[in-house]
């Protein structure tokens, strides 16, 4: 079972970073997009073999990623979980894992 949390990972040139932060919320957060700002190394391709899709928006700052995503990008859940490419989500330790419970339990 999937968690009904959409999360997006924001990437510029993160080839190195990206792999385990997409393997720790892949397979149990129910929507996962990578918005990339025009990496020119490996991190498209990276991502594509771990069967994550990838847009495209020009980085201006976080905030602005942030809102593009949410009000141009269709996302399925309320609930969003927003990950730098170097930030992993590591399970029972981090603090979003009980709500999440919460969440799962409830649906």
């Amino acid at each position: 079972m999937t968690a009904p949390l959409s999360v997006l990972v924001l990437t510029y040139n993160e080839e190195l970073n990206v792999v385990p932060c997409l393997e720790s919320v892949v397979g149990w957060a129910g929507d996962v997009h990578v918005l990339d700002s025009g990496s020119t190394d490996r991190t498209l391709d990276v991502c594509g073999a771990l069967g994550v899709a990838v847009t495209f928006h020009p980085y201006v700052d976080h905030r602005s990623q942030m809102k593009w995503w949410i009000t141009q990008l269709p996302w399925r859940y309320d609930w969003l979980l927003l990950l730098d490419a170097d930030n992993v989500e590591i399970g029972e330790a981090n603090l979003c894992t009980p709500v999440l419970q919460g969440c799962l339990m409830m649906s």
